[in-house]
């Protein structure tokens, strides 16, 4: 299973991809060879090439750039312009920072190491998920995921948003699972994954906070038999030892960290006040109004115009759901002990959680000034998981109630999760 899961994701994220070059990406083709560069000079401080920091982006376009120059040298797919040896080249091409002449060369080299890793990164979400839920929601939510337009589109360029996304879900995953088992490991790993999440982009700070609150959720909800006292002293260890282990990867994967740390957090320090303070170049026209873009509510309008139809509709869902949880929770309605109710219980926390991940990354980053809509690409991992437990309990809802229904809904999530 998780093999063809691989598979089913990496072919969509690889179909024509030479097909086109999106803006920013001559930069980060730029700055892969910048980083090239300073690895193979053993300049770890020149390595700090972005102020994001970008470090698995620009890792993954670092061998893209490697191999082209390897296959350049091996003298299979040689580069009409690179007459000179492999340092000279790169010094070459690096000299006037900003302005790279040839990102076509290029493009196909560095989307596959960010294409496979996409992949991996589903099917990690798919095992985590299974773990944590069972093998029908974590399926559907693998090929939500793997399918969504709005990440797909992302997870097939070069660029930090993508691997900043799948590894905050990664970690948030990883880390209720540990909350939900008590297994060390599942900690070990969610800070793993926070680290590199840090390491691509700064909003992944906003991590910790969700974390919190998510496993406050956990700790509040305890599913039907099982000791509240547990949750708690979990939560208790969880939030002394994640800080710990994400900062100890962050370090450890951050070459630059290596050489000059204090500098190094400065630069990113700087980098964010920067961003605050000065407008990107698309910043403008939004909704046919010039700098309309600067309105607070930008991010609730553009959140809803990439959600798919399903998601839309899970999303809903999933927020009536949570609901009808709370509401049973409440009263303890007399025969709520069947199967959907258990799981309904037990899902709580988690479906609480997502809509927590929605709303603590959507609104901070809703004060900051420079404006896209790949800045909230996180979120919506968040509601394709949710709507998978969406479907799932309309699913389970129709199998009790209709269920002659079900059975000609063959070829519909509907029929998958029930």
């Amino acid at each position: 299973m998780p093999l063809a899961i691989f598979f089913v994701a990496l072919i969509p994220r690889v179909l024509n991809l030479g097909a086109f070059i999106t803006a920013d990406e001559d930069d980060q083709i730029m700055f892969a060879n910048l980083f090239l560069k300073s690895a193979l000079q053993g300049d770890w401080t020149g390595a700090l090439v972005l102020g994001y920091p970008g470090v698995p982006t620009l890792v993954l376009g670092a061998i893209g750039v490697g191999l082209r120059y390897w296959a350049h040298y091996a003298g299979w797919l040689p580069l009409a312009w690179a007459n000179a040896d492999l340092m000279t080249t790169l010094d070459q091409v690096t000299t006037r920072f900003g302005s790279f002449e040839y990102p076509l060369d290029f493009l196909l080299w560095v989307r596959w190491p960010m294409a496979l890793t996409a992949a991996l990164c589903v099917v990690g979400i798919f095992l985590l998920t299974r773990r944590l839920l069972g093998r029908p929601i974590a399926l559907l939510t693998a090929l939500i995921i793997a399918f969504d337009p709005f990440i797909l589109a992302h997870s097939r360029v070069i660029h930090v948003d993508a691997p900043l996304a799948y590894f905050m879900f990664l970690s948030f995953l990883a880390f209720l699972l540990y909350l939900d088992k008590g297994d060390w490991k599942w900690l070990l790993l969610s800070g793993l994954f926070g680290g590199l999440a840090g390491l691509s982009k700064t909003p992944a700070a906003l991590l910790g906070p969700i974390l919190v609150v998510s496993g406050l959720f956990y700790a509040l909800f305890p599913a039907p038999g099982q000791p509240r006292a547990i949750r708690w002293k979990r939560l208790g260890l969880a939030l002394l030892g994640w800080g710990g282990i994400a900062a100890a990867a962050f370090f450890v994967m951050f070459p630059s960290m290596w050489a000059d740390p204090l500098q190094t957090i400065w630069r990113l320090v700087h980098n964010v006040i920067s961003v605050n303070e000065t407008a990107h170049p698309t910043t403008g026209i939004f909704w046919g109004e010039q700098q309309s873009d600067q309105n607070p509510l930008y991010y609730l309008i553009v959140f809803p115009y990439h959600l798919t139809p399903l998601t839309t509709i899970g999303s809903v869902v999933g927020v009536l759901m949570i609901l009808v949880a709370l509401v049973t929770r409440w009263r303890i309605i007399t025969g709520a002990t069947g199967d959907i109710y258990k799981m309904l219980m037990r899902n709580l926390p988690l479906s609480m959680g997502l809509v927590v991940y929605v709303v603590m990354f959507i609104a901070p980053v809703s004060a900051i000034s420079r404006r896209g809509d790949r800045y909230i690409l996180p979120v919506y991992f968040a509601t394709g998981l949710l709507t998978a437990l969406a479907l799932w309990w309309l699913a389970s809802l129709v199998r009790k109630y209709l269920p002659g229904l079900l059975h000609r809904l063959r070829l519909t999530p509907f029929r998958l999760v029930g």
